[in-house]
């Protein structure tokens, strides 16, 4: 997912979430970055499924141990789950060329959420009692993390979570024994980021937009207090539902409230929408 900014006067400057750097989504650098942190993820948690006492069936040493990926590969947010399967192919490559688990060989058995709660729920009912897998990787949205997170508990099966997310709520929501993250939460990306933009003469007036869902609002959240600290201004807060198709209205509105940077969580396809409307516009010109 992308955190876009864009500065007045300055070169627009795109800030990745999972790699800091300046090129437009969906770049090169993001193309191989994602990918990267999904790898990195995986051979992160191979140890995982020990941690929490999770043990393999008294079976051949030659069956393979079965992880299964719940992923988006259709319903809007396909881009991320194609970066995601090229990242856990690269982590299971490397695993098994150097002798597998406990000598076993990994196995990714992938299936479709449909970037959708319910979906992802189901899946991960399915992985787990009829595919006898041994954990979880996977969705890519908060919403279809929460979804399969009671199941992989309720099983006792590790669910591995490696995007970016909102980090847990006052009352611990989001966290579990069978829970593992492997990404930021939203101070983390916006600490460093702010103050850097205004020492850096980028500016310190905001327009925050983003798609209406968790991670967003409680990234402009975080951003506020951040945004605070340097005494900044935001403009405006606004949000979007999600599949919207035509950007002009919100794109006119941002280059007339003056704001100097625009702090950006749409993710999916909306986003690739939305920087190429306001790049044909000429808004990314004028903040």
């Amino acid at each position: 997912m992308h955190t876009a900014i864009a500065a007045r006067n300055k070169t627009v400057r795109y800030i990745c979430s999972y790699r800091k750097h300046g090129q437009r989504p969906p770049c090169t650098k993001c193309r191989v970055a994602m990918p990267k942190l999904f790898r990195r993820a995986f051979l992160a948690s191979a140890g995982a499924t020990a941690a929490v006492g999770v043990t393999f069936p008294a079976i051949s040493n030659t069956q393979p141990v079965r992880i299964g990926a719940a992923l988006p590969f259709s319903g809007g947010l396909e881009l991320f789950g194609e970066q995601a399967r090229i990242g856990i192919d690269l982590a299971v490559e490397e695993i098994n060329g150097g002798g597998g688990v406990l000598g076993r060989p990994l196995e990714i058995l992938y299936r479709d959420m449909r970037t959708d709660p319910l979906t992802a729920a189901e899946r991960a009912r399915e992985l787990i009692q009829r595919d006898e897998v041994t954990a979880l990787i996977g969705p890519i949205t908060s919403s279809g993390r929460n979804a399969m997170a009671p199941v992989a508990q309720g099983t006792r099966t590790p669910l591995l979570y490696a995007t970016n997310y909102e980090g847990a709520d006052d009352q611990g929501a989001g966290c579990g024994q069978y829970l593992f993250f492997f990404n930021t939460v939203p101070n983390q990306d916006t600490a460093p980021l702010i103050p850097w933009l205004a020492e850096n003469g980028y500016g310190t007036s905001y327009y925050m937009f983003g798609q209406n869902y968790v991670w967003p609002r409680n990234m402009f959240r975080t951003a506020r207090t951040m945004i605070g600290n340097i005494g900044g201004d935001i403009l405006a807060e606004e949000y979007t539902p999600g599949g919207q198709r035509d950007f002009a209205p919100i794109i006119r509105k941002i280059a007339d409230s003056g704001a100097e940077i625009l702090l950006f969580a749409l993710p999916g396809a909306d986003g690739v929408t939305f920087i190429r409307q306001a790049e044909e516009f000429g808004l990314l010109r004028k903040v």
